[in-house]
């Protein structure tokens, strides 16, 4: 792959480093299954050296003018926007999605940057009235320290965006540990924090093991906070790791998330936005439908209109021109589809569209399945791939119980035209997100993040600033 962007190395203290011993991991194209490089699998030393670099060049970074810091974070969206083509492709190789969908993600990305380089100015402080006439009463917000993010394989640019941005503006430090099947997007982004002149250790990428580099992070004490995206089961497994150094966490972990269109829907504005909810980024989103509740009277319209649009969807490799639908990531994605659509056939699910996934290849085609049970494996688990499970309900309340029956509490989406309705069922919903008639909710400027099993923590908009500051309270006696 030619592409100068692509650096084959982690980026510790503003240098470009390798593995003292020697060890490699291969990074593939899922679309081709060719090697695209590798990138170092770095030791528990090699990333303290990272937690040191981070530690020292914080002092000095927290102390700049929140204007200062302002204009890095402008340039380095400006560095992003200037090369978004050469930056897109090189998503695409690492993780298969079509260009389109890359471009977007890149510029998705840089603009947490854009709004983050105007929020660290707005990092306000407050002076409140005493009790008492003798005291001044003032909060800071101060910065956390050093910070680390560990990052999935979905969304490889914009997830760092998202908290890499926020952390900047607040005056912490950040290392970088992004998921080794798709390194090659954050080393990219340190290479334009370079060419931005950020100091040397405000920004490091490790590269390697997952576990082997995650412990080595929530075991420190100088790492203050970590943020996290990706399944429940390990979200769970760093709240455990985190109480030792009573750490700071955001979590941002799976999601279940429900579309329910009532008979008032604007059917074909339904069928375009649940085309676009399930299917980008073939079916592997956190926010992706999981499940469709389609009220008994629109059924069989809806299921022919959304059918007929997922069949002209175009399976494809991401470069090649027109395509609409990429690879999944790897064989156990695709192992794990098989499964939960004959399973939910065992349970008596038709195949509309679509076929089980047959052989080796990752590319799975777009599959659409009605279901005759809430019960399948499909309705309780998060299915990661371009499958759509159309189910009927009967009545608002069956709708929104339906919806709920879940431990996961990401987002969810319905479709109305009654303006009473929406009010009463998004209030209803049990999830930190709700598209009324939208499935695009997610921008920089508005907060992200689920309930229950879903996570905590808001990355995103104000909220998101808020994640990487503490509070100091003063109280000053006065004579």
């Amino acid at each position: 792959m030619t592409n100068k962007f692509k650096k084959e190395n982690a980026f510790v203290n503003g240098a470009w480093i390798n593995s003292n011993s020697g060890k490699r991991i291969t990074v593939i194209n899922p679309a081709n299954s060719e090697s695209l490089g590798s990138v170092p699998d770095l030791d528990v030393e090699e990333v303290n050296a990272a937690i040191s670099a981070a530690a020292k060049a914080l002092p000095a970074w927290r102390a700049l003018s929140a204007w200062e810091r302002s204009s890095y974070l402008r340039r380095i969206y400006d560095l992003i926007m200037e090369h978004q083509e050469e930056l897109a492709k090189l998503l695409t190789l690492e993780q298969g999605k079509p260009l389109a969908e890359a471009r977007g993600e890149i510029v998705y990305g840089a603009n947490y940057f854009l709004w983050y380089s105007e929020e660290a100015k707005r990092i306000y402080g407050e002076v409140l009235p005493s009790s008492s006439p003798d005291r001044r009463v003032t909060i800071r917000k101060e910065p956390i320290g050093v910070c680390a993010a560990i990052t999935p394989w979905n969304f490889p640019q914009a997830m760092l965006a998202r908290k890499l941005a926020p952390a900047l503006a607040a005056g912490c430090t950040f290392i970088s540990k992004p998921d080794e099947r798709t390194p090659f997007s954050a080393i990219a982004l340190a290479l334009l924090c370079k060419e931005a002149n950020l100091p040397e250790g405000v920004f490091n990428v490790v590269t390697g093991s997952a576990p082997a580099i995650a412990s080595a992070l929530m075991k420190s004490n100088t790492v203050r906070k970590v943020s996290f995206t990706g399944s429940t089961r390990v979200g769970k497994i760093l709240m455990g790791q985190a109480a030792d150094t009573v750490k700071k966490l955001t979590l941002e972990l799976g999601g279940n998330a429900p579309c329910i269109v009532f008979a008032d829907a604007d059917i074909e504005r339904a069928v375009k936005m649940a085309v676009m909810g399930k299917f980008r980024n073939s079916g592997q989103t956190c926010v992706c439908i999981n499940r469709f509740l389609i009220e008994k009277s629109i059924m069989a319209q809806f299921s022919e209109r959304f059918c007929k649009e997922v069949a002209s969807l175009k399976l494809g490799d991401g470069l090649t021109p027109g395509s609409q639908v990429g690879p999944l990531i790897g064989k156990a994605a695709v192992e794990k589809v098989r499964t939960l659509i004959n399973d939910a056939i065992d349970n008596k699910a038709t195949i509309l569209v679509g076929e089980v996934p047959k052989g080796d290849s990752l590319f799975v085609k777009p599959t659409v399945l009605k279901a005759e049970s809430s019960s399948i494996q499909i309705f309780q688990e998060e299915i990661f791939g371009p499958v759509a499970v159309l189910y009927p309900f009967s009545s608002e309340k069956e709708a929104i119980e339906l919806a709920n029956s879940t431990q996961s509490g990401l987002a969810a989406y319905l479709f109305t035209k009654d303006i009473d309705r929406a009010t009463r069922v998004q209030e209803a919903l049990e999830f930190g997100m709700i598209g009324v008639n939208e499935v695009a909710i997610s921008a920089a400027e508005v907060p992200f993040g689920g309930i229950k099993h879903s996570g905590f923590g808001r990355e995103g908009g104000r909220e998101g600033l808020q994640e990487y500051l503490n509070t100091k309270y003063i109280c000053v006696g006065v004579r």
